[in-house]
């Protein structure tokens, strides 16, 4: 009986173990970005809030404080069927100075039922001139 407890509890600790390392596992490889010195996160948010329209959120962090950080440009997409369709030109986004976050949001009007997402150039400037650029694909939104 004690044997069979042992088991018991021994198989349980593995299976919480593995589970534990499976989950830090998904974060690591399913963080944005990979292998930067300038950026230590990026990403966007999509929120539907009524009548077509979707608020745009964006965020960046750099690594440090650098002289510039934001989005250069970005798009809204649409999905025609199976393609994705530009139903804005080339957007101007928002850039912030001296600064090692920043994060804004932005309104757009779109036709309720519609799958739209975004795709942007997250940018870092460093004080010495040097620079990266990020391209970023948002998940996707259903306009309510």
């Amino acid at each position: 009986m004690k044997r069979f407890l042992f088991f018991v509890l021994t198989a349980a600790l593995l299976l919480c173990l593995g589970t534990a390392v499976l989950a830090e596992s998904e974060n690591v490889t399913g963080a944005e970005p990979r292998n930067s010195s300038f950026f230590s996160r990026y990403g966007t948010s999509l929120t539907p809030t009524g009548s077509g329209n979707v608020t745009l959120t964006f965020s960046c962090t750099a690594t440090g404080v650098v002289s510039q950080l934001g989005v250069n440009t970005y798009n809204v997409q649409r999905l025609d069927g199976t393609t994705w369709t530009d139903v804005t030109g080339p957007l101007t986004g928002s850039m912030a100075s001296n600064t090692s976050n920043h994060s804004f949001s932005k309104n757009f009007h779109g036709v309720a039922g519609e799958k739209y997402r975004v795709t942007c150039a997250f940018l870092c400037v460093k004080s010495d001139g040097t620079s990266e650029s990020k391209t970023h694909t948002s998940g996707t939104v259903t306009a309510k």
